[in-house]
């Protein structure tokens, strides 16, 4: 563990768009990878402690959080409890008490009656309560575990779900673009939203449309500041 000490986004987080845009990078990795129920180490060892801890770390700055599967789970809920101003969840769950995540990881199997862990098993009422801050969910349209969890969240106002001609659980748009879209401002990704609601998206469709909208945003900027300016 110490030797292949990594975190899954500090690759996609190099992009020259994210370094120029944040003004602080946190790494959150689960070492149990059973959705933070024990938290990240012995000292932030559950999910309230997580919070308290990002609260402090990100005190005074615009938040924006981006996870996968169970960091998906995790940017979703600790992104609605810190009023984050946008969420990225990358087939992310929000209800672990169904099916077969309860019954085959030990950690929700353990803490299933125990009020304190199992408050965020189901986290739908969470981001009900505060609907101030957008989802962006991207998952695999053909995977059973994934199609469930969207069915599980169907209709929710602030959750914007793209679904992807996909089969594999946390394959959605190609990696290329993931820097693109978390760099992506909500106007934008409300545009592409409407473009692709209630399809099935090809992954080749969606570049060329993120590609195409981020070029008409920048022209119409640049033709606001030559009439502001009056550049030739």
């Amino acid at each position: 563990m110490i030797k292949n000490n990594r975190y899954e986004w500090q690759n996609i987080a190099k992009s020259d768009l994210i370094q120029y845009q944040a003004g602080k990078i946190i790494f959150l990795r689960d070492i149990y990878k059973q959705w933070y129920v024990t938290g990240i180490n012995s000292n932030i060892n559950s999910i309230t402690k997580l919070i308290h801890f990002l609260y402090n770390r990100t005190r005074g700055y615009e938040i924006i959080t981006v996870g996968n599967s169970a960091g998906g789970y995790m940017a979703t809920l600790c992104g609605t409890l810190l009023s984050a101003k946008l969420i990225f969840n990358f087939s992310g769950q929000y209800v672990l008490n169904i099916g077969k995540l309860n019954d085959e990881y030990y950690y929700l199997k353990k803490y299933e009656k125990n009020p304190f862990y199992a408050q965020y098993f189901d986290i739908r009422p969470f981001i009900m309560s505060n609907p101030n801050s957008p989802i962006m969910y991207f998952f695999p349209s053909k995977s059973n575990q994934d199609q469930e969890q969207y069915n599980l969240i169907k209709g929710l106002e602030n959750i914007f779900s793209f679904s992807f001609n996909q089969n594999t659980h946390g394959s959605s748009m190609y990696g290329r673009d993931m820097p693109c879209v978390i760099g992506t401002e909500l106007n934008i990704l409300k545009m592409l939203y409407d473009i692709f609601a209630d399809k099935i998206i090809n992954p080749d469709l969606f570049s060329l449309n993120l590609y195409w909208l981020h070029t008409l945003e920048y022209f119409k900027f640049k033709k606001l500041l030559q009439s502001h300016f009056q550049f030739s």
